[in-house]
């Protein structure tokens, strides 16, 4: 009996080429993509879960509630605190730092670490690495230390045991390798390929890890079984009310599953750049939406052809054939077209999965196609979708009566034109969405590239600056650096500051007023930012009251406060909403002075101008107040600004002075156009994913509208016969054909506008500054598919509205 439905379903594909084409390439194309998709999903949903016992593994975040602003890093000595206070509920708790770009090599080999981070011997506990040589217990206890993957290992000391063995800083600091860890999986947000005993940071800057407002490091704890991490988290107030001076009372930090932060985790300062949970559900709603529209063509062409193949279902009824039968009949069809369109997207899949993985920066390649689970996923894939898109066919076309079939009545109900007609419309609201959220996604990366940030970040080169053997102070390395390229005429200005300006700021100090006393009520958190002298000018930031940073005219740098000096003094540049928040006009806020609080007492600072505010990081990031302070020893990052019709030899210049400076640092120069464009990467891939996908959504119904078109036409070919005849024209008979597609994709627009608008509008709140939604946008995803849709249908109508009357009229 099987081979029967095989041989009759072989037949049918081979019969009616057209639509089994159409029907086979819509399945493949909708398949290949729900493949893609579901890999990257499964992908993402896997990331940290592979650490033993990972549900208890939990990340110490702290929440600024003033600014809203919440980090995943945090001070150093809230780990001793928690973990004296809550030792009954932790297994383990452990410190990691964040980590710097570096040089590190031996003889001849150096190679760039951008992916170092610091930890102790204890982050092993919490933490199952395997190590693959060395000995875990005491590998990062000692000052001076460090552990390599293996990839890291096999490349600067190839099939050497490198355990024992030391490795150089910069070029001049000597550590030693204790131990080798294999690679970290790639599905981790924890990427390093270096780990450096933290203890060295403590040898280096103790005092930082005494200080509750430095927030340099992450910390994870790992709860013991049966721990409600809800419990814990509810008895952090009072473990901070307990701190006193050392927090103040709008700060709070929070426990997050380590298997939340890849896909839920958008805090600033993470370790890399995580994924999201909006893009993983977006991209399988549009895998779904994708195999929808292929197999509503598979059901819209069955139902269509249903009166071509009722005589069919007529003498095979009247033979004794039962409608269960027929159904099955139909349902083998339809899977096998399902099938051989899952052999063709399988290969589609396997072409381009590596071109996929690319595009969206994730590494695929342990993604095994022919493995037991993925092979039952295609079986049971296959099954559903054959059984979905053939479902109505098979229960719709088995109802006719052979009496009716067989007398020539008419079947084509009117309820089955309605259905096609609503599956035509979702199938075009779908795509006129997708096209929406395309223009807006391209218009909003257009928009925030063009946003005045307010600084001009034109003919600007960066350089990040670390110290050298020869050069071991970043202050006179700077100034050195600084004098050196201002000698060519190529170079206009150079300036030093903490960090990028494409970066949100890192730092947040609590402000108090001179007039004020130090308590908690009066204190207001404001992010800060330290800079050299001709850090504004050099930006060209504006300045509404005061003036810039002078050394002529008597400007020093921060003294921080010490036992013998318990006020510090400092200088410093506010911006607009920093004096608001102070409670000044910026006129009134030049020459007074604002208090931090610094152990063992605290820092004066004068301020002596007003700025503009200027836009940190990306359009994505709230617009905050700003404070610099004039800071020595913090010209991290270099910016070097040259004449616009010098590019070329200012660069030249650039490098010649670098490799003589610092010749064993990897230059790591960039335009801050360039990293400034880097900020919108995600949405610039965003657009080219809906681009992509609604390109792919109209194909898709394109190709069922062809597929209705040709029947329509076919099955009216009499009544053009007549109208022309009659004296219809080409235009009359094409007019009649296209207004009903017409319609249908007007209704469409009708559903798709409101749910673009909601959409759009919910992904546009991300941005603090934004394009706004107007009718443009919509009338134009709009009319893309309208016009696509009467160039097909009226190719179809033309053919047949030139053809011979009589043609058509002759009878069947």
């Amino acid at each position: 009996m099987f081979k029967s439905y095989l041989q009759i379903a072989i037949q049918n594909i081979l019969v009616n080429k057209l639509f089994s084409i159409i029907n086979i390439l819509g399945l493949a194309l909708g398949l290949s993509i729900c493949f893609l998709i579901l890999l990257f999903v499964r992908h993402e949903n896997t990331f940290d879960k592979y650490y033993d016992d990972a549900e208890n593994i939990y990340r110490v975040t702290r929440h600024y509630d003033n600014e809203d602003l919440h980090i995943a890093l945090i001070a150093p000595p809230f780990k001793d605190a928690i973990e004296a206070e809550f030792s009954q509920y932790i297994e383990s708790i452990s410190l990691m730092g964040s980590g710097f770009d570096m040089t590190l090599g031996r003889d001849d080999k150096v190679v760039e670490v951008t992916d170092m981070l610091m930890a102790d011997s204890d982050i092993f506990d919490t933490f199952n690495f395997e190590v693959i040589s060395g000995a875990r217990e005491g590998a990062l206890d000692r000052a001076n230390t460090l552990v390599l993957s293996k990839s890291l290992a096999n490349t600067l000391f190839g099939s050497e045991n490198p355990i024992g063995q030391y490795l150089y800083l910069f070029g001049q600091t000597p550590f030693e390798v204790t131990a080798v860890l294999a690679d970290q999986p790639h599905n981790t947000h924890m990427q390093f390929s270096l780990l450096i005993a933290y203890e060295t940071m403590r040898n280096w800057v103790p005092d930082e890890f005494k200080n509750w407002d430095v927030n340099y490091s992450y910390l994870y704890l790992r709860l013991k079984a049966g721990t409600d991490p809800a419990l814990l988290q509810s008895k952090f107030p009072a473990l901070m009310d307990s701190f006193g001076e050392n927090v103040t009372e709008d700060q709070s930090i929070r426990l997050q599953a380590v298997t939340d932060i890849h896909l839920h985790s958008n805090l600033s300062y993470e370790i890399g750049t995580n994924g999201s949970y909006i893009i993983v559900y977006s991209f399988s709603l549009i895998a779904i939406v994708i195999l929808l529209i292929a197999c509503i063509n598979f059901m819209n062409l069955s139902t269509a052809r249903g009166t071509q193949r009722a005589k069919e279902v007529g003498v095979r009824k009247a033979l004794g054939a039962s409608r269960s039968q027929l159904s099955v009949q139909f349902l083998v069809e339809s899977t096998l077209i399902t099938a051989i369109a899952m052999l063709i997207a399988n290969a589609i899949v396997e072409i381009s999965l590596p071109y996929f993985a690319h595009f969206i920066e994730r590494n695929m390649s342990d993604v095994n196609l022919y493995s037991y689970e993925s092979l039952s996923g295609i079986l049971v894939a296959t099954l559903i979708v054959g059984i979905f898109a053939g479902s109505y066919p098979a229960f719709y076309l088995t109802h006719f009566k052979p009496q009716q079939v067989l007398k020539g009545l008419a079947i084509q109900g009117k309820g089955t034109t309605n259905i096609r007609k609503v599956l035509v419309v979702l199938q075009f609201a779908i795509s006129i969405t997708l096209i929406v959220a395309t223009i807006v996604v391209i218009k909003q990366v257009d928009f925030a590239r063009n946003a005045d940030p307010g600084y001009d970040r034109a003919n600007n080169i960066t350089i990040p600056l670390f110290q050298t053997q020869a050069y071991p102070n970043r202050h006179i390395l700077y100034n050195t650096f600084r004098e050196q390229l201002l000698s060519h005429p190529a170079i206009t200005s150079v300036a030093g500051a903490q960090q990028l300006l494409t970066s949100p700021l890192q730092d947040i100090w609590s402000y108090v007023r001179e007039d004020q006393n130090i308590v908690a009520e009066n204190m207001v958190s404001i992010p800060t930012l330290n800079v050299s002298y001709h850090f504004h000018p050099h930006y060209k930031i504006k300045l509404i009251a005061g003036r810039y940073f002078s050394e002529e005219l008597g400007d020093t740098f921060v003294q921080i406060p010490t036992q013998d000096n318990l006020v510090g003094s400092g200088f410093a540049i506010v911006s607009r909403s920093a004096a608001n928040d102070l409670g000044y006009s910026p006129e009134q806020a030049v020459g007074k002075f604002i208090k931090i609080p610094f152990a063992p007492g605290y820092t004066n600072y004068k301020i002596v101008g007003v700025v503009e505010d200027i836009h940190f990081g990306s359009v994505r990031e709230d617009s905050q107040s700003q404070i610099y302070h004039l800071v020595k020893y913090e010209e991290r990052q270099l910016s070097i600004r040259y004449a616009p019709d010098q590019r070329d030899a200012a660069l030249f210049h650039i490098d010649k002075i670098f490799s003589e400076l610092m010749p064993n640092r990897i230059n790591n120069r960039s335009s801050l156009d360039e990293n400034f464009d880097d900020m919108y990467r995600q949405e610039e891939k965003q657009a080219t994913v809906f681009l992509f996908f609604s390109g792919l959504a109209i194909t898709v119904a394109s190709m069922g509208l062809f597929g209705l078109a040709a029947f329509t036409t076919e099955r009216r070919r009499k009544e053009i016969g007549i109208r022309k005849v009659m004296g219809a024209s080409v235009l009359n008979i094409i007019t009649l054909l296209t207004r009903e597609f017409s319609i249908l994709v007007l209704i469409a627009n009708l559903f798709a506008w409101p749910l673009a608008y909601i959409s759009m509008e919910h992904w546009l709140q991300q941005f603090s500054q934004r394009i706004d939604l107007n009718l443009g946008i919509f009338i134009v995803a709009g009319l893309m598919p309208l016009l696509l849709a009467w160039l097909i249908i009226a190719l179809h109508a033309a053919h047949a509205a030139m053809s011979t009357p009589v043609h058509n009229l002759r009878a069947e």
